[in-house]
């Protein structure tokens, strides 16, 4: 299988994040030379992107440009902070949870984006 696209900026600025750049990142992974930067004009497998996303800890919809954040939902249900308000959501009426959210969008709005 292979994907359609690859966001090639976001690899380069993770390589960046690491110090690394794209051909030691190629060596890193025992890719051939040049495999990651044709990404910018063909799809990769998806073996060869699934490496790349393990060993920067993304996601590949990260990778992909289809999130914007880079964890995956499963390490997102297994951040405390989130179970924490998840579980204190769940004994909250639909008043109380409005109110919650309207909060935390006051308190963090550089954080929140508007869907």
């Amino acid at each position: 299988m292979k994907y359609n696209s690859v966001d090639f900026t976001k690899i380069k600025k993770l390589c960046e994040q690491k110090s690394l750049s794209i051909a030691q990142l190629e060596r890193e992974l025992d890719f051939g030379e040049g495999t990651i930067s044709k990404w910018r004009i063909s799809s990769p497998s998806t073996d060869r992107l699934l490496a790349v996303a393990e060993f920067f800890d993304v996601s590949l919809d990260y990778l992909t440009g289809r999130s914007e954040s880079t964890k995956t939902s499963d390490d997102i249900l297994q951040d405390s902070d989130i179970i924490s308000i998840q579980r204190a959501r769940e004994s909250m009426d639909d008043q109380n949870k409005k109110e919650m959210m309207t909060f935390l969008k006051i308190a963090f709005k550089d954080h929140f984006k508007e869907d």
